[in-house]
């Protein structure tokens, strides 16, 4: 019988996740902008926090590497 071997979860997997959604709240306050649901200085704020936790978890995940 085969055992199942289980998928150790590392930093870099969560980081890389969080990296991920932090893409997407990211392009979802840019969105949010366009519709005109979020003012413009609100999303602003919201785009540039979320595009500098998105550079910091890819980096941390190990994305920019050579």
């Amino acid at each position: 019988m085969l055992r199942r071997v289980r998928k150790r979860i590392t930093g870099r997997t969560v980081c890389g996740a969080l990296a991920f959604l932090s893409f997407l709240f990211m392009y979802g306050s840019i969105g949010a902008i366009e519709c005109g649901t979020a003012s413009i200085a609100r999303g602003t704020i919201q785009a540039l926090f979320f595009a500098a936790a998105w550079v910091m978890f890819t980096y941390l995940a190990v994305g920019f590497s050579r």
